[in-house]
């Protein structure tokens, strides 16, 4: 079975796997870690987000800064969930180390932190759909690809943006004002977020599975020269590798599937179909996901 799906893919194994983890733990390198695959430090995860923080305070005080320096307080963010991907405060530090990727974006004009700060969003939206700051991580997300303009044209007219969320034990960091309105952030937090879009091609049809983290209201239409179907779903946004997907099927069926946040708030899924597919399309609950076969194929 193909996938095409948020988070990134690890099969690796005996001695080799050993020494990649190694290397990856000392140089501080981010990838997520799976809830059991390692021994909960909760200790280690406080103590590294109190550094992260003074260290950020720092920063924000010294405008001669090198991009090192932020580098280092970005490794002590990492630190926190790597050592306990439970901690309360791990949402808080995968939230604000993104933050700060984009921050160094600005400050040194190297886009490719923002591409870092990008991995860290889809991250926490996906492993931490409970956090306060999912409709933050949403809503940065998209002023950071072609919503830009219409979040702004958005934020002119609605009150000012309120304050981050705040925690019981931890008062939050100074990450800067919201990314948007609280207006916006209040629909992103009741919005979906397509996690993964799967199919499977079988002798007789190919299935597609399109998997969401909340109920999504999605129409369908078919659309002829080329022959396609597509799925506008909206209240949704795209939790997927990059902000446009594409992953060539090319059976008898199915030449391939797109993905793509349409418009803010609206992800648009296409299916480009083989001559004379015949296709038909089911929902299920919990979790919620659009299930769609495809047969007939010439």
């Amino acid at each position: 079975m193909a996938t095409m799906q948020s988070g990134d893919a690890r099969a690796t194994c005996g001695r080799g796997f050993s020494r990649i983890l190694l290397a990856a733990v000392l140089a501080g390198l981010w990838f997520p870690w799976p809830g059991e695959a390692r021994q909960r430090d909760p200790d280690t995860a406080e103590a590294a987000l109190n550094q992260a923080r003074t260290l950020k305070k720092k920063l924000d005080a010294e405008q001669s800064a090198a991009i090192s320096d932020y580098l280092r307080c970005i490794r002590l963010y990492k630190r926190v969930y790597m050592s306990d991907p439970h901690f309360e405060g791990s949402d808080d530090a995968i939230y604000e180390a993104a933050s700060l990727y984009q921050e160094i974006a600005a400050r040194f004009r190297d886009p490719a932190y923002d591409l870092e700060a990008v991995q860290l969003l889809r991250f926490l939206i996906k492993d931490y759909p409970a956090s306060p700051f999912r409709p933050y991580a949403i809503l940065r997300l998209a002023a950071m690809g072609p919503a830009r303009e219409a979040m702004s044209e958005t934020a002119s007219s609605v009150p000012a943006p309120s304050p981050l969320p705040e925690k019981a034990v931890r008062p939050q960091s100074q990450t800067g004002p919201a990314p948007a309105t609280s207006q916006a952030a209040q629909a992103a937090a009741r919005a979906a977020a397509v996690r993964s879009i799967r199919y499977q091609s079988e002798a007789d049809r190919t299935r597609v599975t399109i998997d969401f983290d909340e109920r999504a209201t999605c129409q369908a239409q078919r659309i002829s020269n080329p022959d396609r179907l597509f799925f506008d779903c909206s209240n949704t946004w795209l939790v997927l590798d990059a902000p446009d997907s594409i992953v060539t099927v090319n059976d008898r069926f199915l030449r391939r599937i797109r993905a793509a946040q349409f418009q803010p708030g609206v992800v648009r899924i296409v299916l480009d179909l083989k001559p004379g597919a015949d296709c038909t399309v089911s929902e299920t609950t919990n979790p919620f996901r659009i299930a769609v076969e495809v047969k007939g194929g010439q």
